[in-house]
């Protein structure tokens, strides 16, 4: 496979020496800081215990709170689970089911806040006994009470399989829109299809096309976000050219009652692969307002980078932001940004040991114009962490979210405040060394 040809040493990161650990000292707090320890959100007390995967956040400023969703991967049939989380850590009650029981399996769930209904809008797959993967929806009410039925989406006329599916919510005008990716058996290629649903969840119109497959190209791994400044969306997703074969990150805008206002275009396009796209909005004056989107990019083989560029309203594209390019593998990223302050939090996974498959969550405060753009933290977990979410809380907070597995035990989702007003501390003043909190490489 082709790699990218092009200068390390450029973009918005110093690339370090893997042996190397810069330490954060006091006078890095300004940049903020860790606002307490990770804390678990989401376990399985069994027996049998069971992996809790694929974690998704949104946050309710109305009452100060997060919700986590997860999906219980239960050996018959997986669940999906929530978690109520205090702004600035800390849970609130217990953890609760959005959908479970016999019957199906239900994965990869995401969850977005609606502050008109004062309610959240969780979507996740679900696989029936004998037939085929759709798109399910659920409101979930800011206590936790689920609110009406589940609504069923991808479900045409197809003989298709609708897998990971993304929403997002137009404030502006009180809808959603759900994306995923669809496997037609009779084309054998995967599309992209979305739908639109009011803000009580009921369906506008049928399910449409973002982006449909062909006998040479796959489109897969959706991810939406929305601009309340335009009342637009820009979705995201990998398109997989069988031919050379490499992958690309391309996007689409599109109005919130589902007109599109471009053809698709490349966003991530180097000679190596471009893939896990996710982006946020980034809504300023009236009218204006663009997108964010990251993705990971391949360098060489074990060797994977952090990308990201604005993406405006028109569809004009900034250079390439070089996030992480350092010589680990480095994937599966996510981003919130802070409308209030205009910084960004990115996260992501990196592979540290690729004999033992140690891996670290990496987290990267982006502050557009600011010299302390340099610092990498360890979000940190265990020893597997993965599959990292963030959602944006009050002015200066960041939540992150992830599932790992501590020694001799199954996966759970575990969780860590990040606050650009938070005091840098390392536990130096005590004398216990093992609580530093470093910059990385």
């Amino acid at each position: 496979m082709r790699m990218a040809a092009r200068n390390r040493q450029g973009g918005v990161l110093k690339v370090l020496f893997a042996a190397m650990v810069v330490t954060c000292w006091p006078g890095a707090g300004s940049a903020g800081s860790f606002a307490g320890d990770v804390f678990v959100i989401g376990t399985d007390a069994g027996p049998p215990e069971f992996d809790q995967l694929s974690p998704s956040i949104a946050f309710n400023p109305d009452r100060g709170e997060y919700l986590v969703v997860w999906h219980n991967e239960r050996t018959v049939y997986p669940d999906i689970q929530a978690q109520r989380v205090a702004a600035g850590g800390g849970l609130v009650g217990g953890p609760f089911y959005i959908s479970g029981g016999p019957g199906a399996q239900r994965r990869h769930p995401d969850v977005v806040y609606n502050p008109a209904h004062q309610e959240f809008f969780v979507v996740w797959e679900e696989l029936p006994d004998g037939g085929r993967s759709n798109i399910h929806a659920q409101r979930v009410g800011p206590t936790g009470l689920l609110v009406g039925s589940p609504v069923v989406l991808g479900s045409g006329p197809e003989l298709a399989s609708c897998v990971l599916p993304a929403v997002a919510y137009a404030s502006t005008s009180d809808l959603y829109m759900v994306v995923w990716q669809r496997l037609v058996e009779a084309a054998l290629s995967d599309d992209i299809e979305g739908q639109i649903l009011s803000g009580t969840a009921t369906t506008v119109g049928g399910n449409f096309l973002v982006a449909t497959g062909t006998f040479t190209v796959d489109h897969g791994e959706p991810d939406i976000a929305y601009n309340r400044s335009r009342n637009e969306y820009l979705i995201v997703w990998t398109r997989t050219d069988r031919n050379v074969p490499v992958d690309d990150v391309w996007g689409r805008l599109i109005t919130r009652d589902g007109v599109f206002l471009s053809p698709e275009f490349w966003i991530g396009y180097h000679t190596s692969d471009d893939f896990y796209a996710t982006v946020v909005g980034t809504p300023t004056a009236p009218g204006f307002g663009g997108y964010y989107p990251v993705w990971a990019t391949l360098y060489s083989p074990g060797d994977t980078d952090i990308y990201g560029r604005v993406v405006g309203w028109d569809g004009l594209m900034e250079p390439y932001n070089e996030i992480s390019t350092s010589i680990f593998d480095d994937n599966h990223p996510c981003v919130a940004y802070d409308e209030a302050l205009g910084h960004f939090f990115i996260a992501w996974v990196r592979l540290r040991d690729s004999l033992l498959g140690y891996t670290d969550i990496v987290g990267f405060p982006y502050l557009p114009d600011s010299p302390q753009d340099s610092l990498q933290w360890f979000v940190n977990g265990f020893s597997y962490p993965e599959r990292p979410a963030i959602a944006a809380g009050f002015e200066g907070e960041f939540l992150v979210v992830w599932d790992d597995v501590p020694a001799g035990s199954n996966r759970d989702v575990y969780g860590r405040v990040w606050s650009f007003h938070a005091i840098f501390a390392d536990g130096f003043e005590h004398g216990d060394t093992n609580n530093w909190s470093s910059a990385v490489p």
